[in-house]
This record gives structure tokens, sequence and C-alpha cells, in this order.
């Protein structure tokens, strides 16, 4: 699960500078590398080096890190969307 988990959390972080982007009215593209897949991949080594250390230390650091990151991509993600509102 926890692999499953690091892509969607990343997947939801790369979107966060489109919306960004909108919201400053700004024009152009924005690359999803290396955000997506570079990143989860390398945490999910990362998870797994350190679960060989202490079985689910990997789980339990490299998850609750991307929990922090997700409620900031979140938070992000809702600043700019009411930016956008407001200004539509």
């Amino acid at each position: 699960m926890l692999p499953l988990f690091l892509f969607l959390v990343w997947f939801i972080v790369v979107l966060v500078p489109v919306l960004e982007k909108k919201a400053k009215g700004k024009s152009g593209g924005v690359s999803i590398l290396p955000g997506f897949p570079i990143f989860p991949l390398v945490a999910w080594g990362l998870a797994a080096l350190l679960d060989l250390i202490h079985a689910r230390l990997g789980y339990y650091i490299i998850g609750g890190f991307h929990v922090i990151l997700l409620a900031c991509a979140i938070a992000y993600s809702a600043k700019y969307l009411y930016d956008i509102k407001r200004k539509a």
C-alpha cells in the first residue's frame, strides 16, 4: 500500500504548480518530471532501506513525511483554487 500512497501523493504535489500558474494568470506549461515518477520511486527505495534497519521504520518515517507533504499540497491547492475563483 505504501508505494500506491507515495505515487498518489506525488501526483497531487505535481499538480500544485499548475494551479499556481493559473492563479497568477501566467501561461505556459509545467513539467511533472522529476516529481513524478522519479521521486516516489526514490522514496519507496528509501523506505525499503529503512525497513532493513527496523521493521516498519521506513513505513512510518517516509509515510509520515508524505502525510505532511499531502497536507501542504492540499492547503496550497485550496489557496490557489480560492484565488482562481475570486478572480473569475
